[in-house]
């Protein structure tokens, strides 16, 4: 066992040494002194073994050993924040640049629409022009139109009353029995002198045209149109057929040659005129006019 009491007597030491501990500190590692001097750089300036320094020289260490770290970092993060900048600022100018050019095309599409509708304008304009010319055209004919209307009407109301007039030297005989080869000039004749004696030796002279009407057909006795010379004896054998024995007795009959407008009319003043005769009054058709009691009577 060593002994520090004896040790202590032998080296000449005070005869009050300082009171030990039971627990005397450990010894301090050169590294972790240095490591701790250099975590707080303030502490190499204000040390006991430094009491001569002026608080100013210690505030400029200080600052001559902190300010370079901060002014560092700075830099870096101005640096790192530049870069990002100009990142920003080149995707920028690239978009700009796409917008530009987007812009410039719509611009272009938008003249050459522009354009389109001018020249639509322009066609649209002309076409109106011409419309306007068309429509006065169009007037001009409906106008013309109108007045040819009525010409056309009083033209065919005319040509109706003439065909009528016309029809009135004309007789049809019914019933008159139809031959191969036959001479129907002939039998019309013979017919007529029976109905009117008095006029036989007028007759051949008088009857200018005699024929069939229509084509032939097999189960159908087709009407014998004659047409006179003279209007005058139409008339009488016309009168004279209404009581004539010899056609009732051969199944024949005259009738009268109409237009299609004229027995249309007759087809609708003929109840007039049959009620008339149911009546007693002297009721008749004088071409497509009726009579009755004579006055003349119109279709409702």
């Amino acid at each position: 066992m060593h002994d520090y009491l004896g040790a202590q007597l032998h080296s000449g030491i005070s005869e009050d040494p300082e009171p030990t501990s039971l627990f005397p500190p450990l010894p301090i590692s050169p590294a972790a002194t240095s490591s701790a001097t250099a975590a707080s750089p303030a502490a190499s300036y204000d040390t006991p073994s430094s009491p001569g320094i002026s608080p100013a020289a210690k505030q400029g260490r200080f600052e001559h050993a902190i300010l370079p770290d901060i002014t560092a970092t700075m830099l870096s993060e101005f640096s790192a924040l530049k870069l990002l900048v100009i990142d920003k600022a080149d995707a920028t100018q690239s978009l700009i640049t796409k917008n530009s050019v987007a812009i410039a095309e719509v611009r272009a599409e938008v003249q050459e629409n522009a354009n389109q509708l001018n020249a639509l304008k322009m066609t649209l304009d002309q076409t109106c022009g011409e419309l306007l010319l068309l429509k006065g055209r169009v007037v001009d004919l409906e106008t013309q139109s109108s007045a040819v209307t009525k010409t056309v009407a009083a033209q065919a109301s005319r040509l109706s009353l003439l065909e009528s007039y016309s029809r009135r030297w004309n007789l049809i005989l019914r019933g008159l029995e139809e031959k191969d080869q036959q001479d129907v000039r002939g039998e019309a004749i013979r017919v007529l002198q029976r109905v009117l004696p008095e006029a036989r030796d007028q007759l051949p002279d008088v009857v200018d045209t005699v024929h069939r009407l229509g084509p032939r057909r097999l189960d159908t006795t087709r009407g014998v149109i004659i047409q006179f010379a003279r209007r005058q004896l139409r008339d009488a054998i016309w009168r004279a057929a209404k009581n004539s024995t010899f056609l009732k007795a051969n199944n024949m009959k005259l009738a009268e040659d109409l237009t299609a407008e004229d027995r249309e009319k007759r087809r609708r003043l003929w109840p007039l005129v049959e009620n008339a005769r149911k009546e007693n009054k002297v009721a008749f058709f004088r071409g497509s006019r009726a009579f009755v009691d004579g006055t003349e009577i119109f279709p409702p």
